[in-house]
């Protein structure tokens, strides 16, 4: 029985993807670049070391002016996915636990919450970060059992094939999300199914009734 849901931040509940594409754009405008790659492009690209995607993105500056001029661009807060916040309130009313699993420090990540509709983290009964409780199975697995949290109730809701994979692979349910930096060719690659792919976190409520019912 599936008890509790645990979320990526960035491309799951946060679009941050759109924010960063946003600011790659300027950024390359406001250095006269002419030619402004596909926001596709750029998405890609951002998945890519900083020297890198530069590279990916333009040969016409270089790494030290493309951060410099990114980093002066003020942004006006990180909003949520569509539907992330009513998805969230629909399965806390559903009596399901929730969680934020995250490669982001504490502190780094209490900022962004703050920094979207949802100002604080007190909705999520868990929440993993790297400086909290670590990044490797092993931290996590202890983190859950000291918690009386069985892996095999838990669900991982996330952006990237990969992470959704491995934790498919270690008894979990995964679902992936296409709003952030993964394609439905790459989850499907991965071994996650037509069904637990969806277009958005809106979307897990209804993924969840699926799984119960099997």
């Amino acid at each position: 029985m599936i008890n509790t849901v645990f979320f990526d931040v960035d491309g799951t509940l946060i679009n941050s993807i759109g924010e960063k594409i946003t600011r790659v754009q300027t950024t390359l405008k406001s250095l006269n670049i002419e030619t402004i790659p596909s926001e596709e492009t750029i998405k890609k690209a951002l998945s890519y070391p900083l020297g890198r995607m530069v590279r990916s993105l333009t040969s016409e500056i270089g790494v030290t002016d493309f951060r410099t001029t990114y980093d002066k661009h003020n942004f006006n807060g990180y909003p949520l996915i569509e539907g992330a916040q009513e998805a969230l309130s629909l399965l806390k009313d559903e009596h399901y636990n929730l969680g934020i699993i995250t490669s982001r420090q504490f502190d780094d990540l209490e900022k962004r919450i703050a920094q979207t509709p949802l100002h604080e983290c007190s909705i999520f009964d868990y929440i993993i970060t790297s400086d909290t409780v670590g990044s490797t199975y092993r931290a996590v697995k202890t983190y859950l059992y000291s918690k009386n949290i069985d892996p095999r109730n838990t669900v991982l809701v996330d952006d990237l094939p990969g992470r959704c994979a491995y934790a498919k692979r270690r008894g979990s349910y995964s679902i992936g999300v296409l709003t952030g930096l993964g394609t439905k060719d790459e989850f499907t690659a991965a071994g996650i199914s037509d069904r637990c792919i969806v277009n958005s976190v809106a979307d897990v409520p209804s993924v969840l009734k699926l799984l119960e019912s099997e």
